[in-house]
């Protein structure tokens, strides 16, 4: 015999947007937001890695319009001016050498705090749209999502959610060490799935354009190689886990013109303008 439906056994549905990580490429994203927003798509969850989480947060907290995206996009000059992120190996290593790292740490929770983000903002704050952060907790392995909690510190989980080494040290708190998100979901569609999306736009700022080009014995290289290689498995589970559990999935890849560096912000101008026209196409 069929049970009744009620309205109580529906589940109210969930329109995600995923905002994947990739450093000075979010740049791409901020134009594709402003896309999306000409376009009046409207979203019920926003989740972010890494520079996804910036953009994502920065959105919760401010507002989702054309005005919120433009203080956005100044962010983000702001930030390329700053030179947040040591933008040549060598400076880097000078950094590492003198030990200098830890100052970037200070700088880009300056920088935070700068655009909103002080000690007494919860998620509890954040009306209008659900905010989840995601990062890497190096103790259990796995994802570890900040916004599932009223209560949580909306600042802690951005520090943790963009804290990439060597540039920014991951955070401790007690026996974890919390972590760039990009560590263990890059993409993170499968966080937004645990978070009850029942439909989701991703904007994946992954790159492996150089993956295709001519093998050189670089040490450097191998390194990038090896973290495409898992970044690309680790989304294609992803994907795959939302398609078994009947969820769509509209994936946009944002691409910078040429291939940028995640830590060189030199571009961002023009990823700012290509991310807008690539949304627009596809939106077409």
């Amino acid at each position: 015999m069929m049970r009744e439906t009620r309205d109580s056994d529906i589940t109210p549905p969930c329109r995600a947007l995923v905002l994947g990580g990739g450093g000075a490429r979010g740049a791409l994203q901020v134009g594709a937001l402003r896309a999306l927003c000409e376009a009046d798509m409207c979203f019920d969850l926003l989740v972010g890695t890494s520079a996804g989480a910036v953009n994502a947060t920065y959105l919760a907290v401010h507002g989702v319009d054309v005005d919120t995206l433009a203080q956005l996009r100044e962010a983000w000059q702001e930030a390329g001016e700053a030179d947040l992120l040591p933008t040549s190996y060598l400076r880097l290593s000078m950094c590492l050498l003198l030990g200098h790292v830890g100052d970037m740490d200070g700088r880009l929770e300056a920088f935070y705090r700068r655009y909103g983000m002080d000690d007494s903002l919860t998620f509890g704050d954040i009306d209008g749209v659900r905010l989840i952060q995601v990062a890497a907790d190096l103790a259990t392995y796995r994802p570890r999502l900040y916004g599932t909690r009223p209560d949580q510190s909306v600042l802690e989980g951005l520090l943790a959610s963009t804290a990439v080494p060597p540039w920014v040290w991951p955070m401790e708190r007690g026996q974890h060490r919390v972590m760039d998100g990009g560590l263990v979901s890059n993409l993170p569609v499968e966080p937004a799935l645990r978070q009850g999306a029942t439909a989701i736009i991703a904007l994946d700022l992954s790159d492996w354009r150089f993956l295709e080009e001519p093998t050189t014995r670089s040490r450097r290289r191998y390194m990038a190689q090896m973290l495409a290689t898992m970044e690309r498995r680790e989304i294609e589970l992803e994907l795959r886990l939302a398609e078994l559990s009947g969820v769509p999935v509209w994936r946009v890849p944002l691409r910078a013109d040429p291939p940028a560096p995640f830590w060189d912000f030199t571009t961002i101008e023009r990823m700012f303008v290509q991310g807008y026209e690539q949304m627009t196409a596809y939106i077409d």
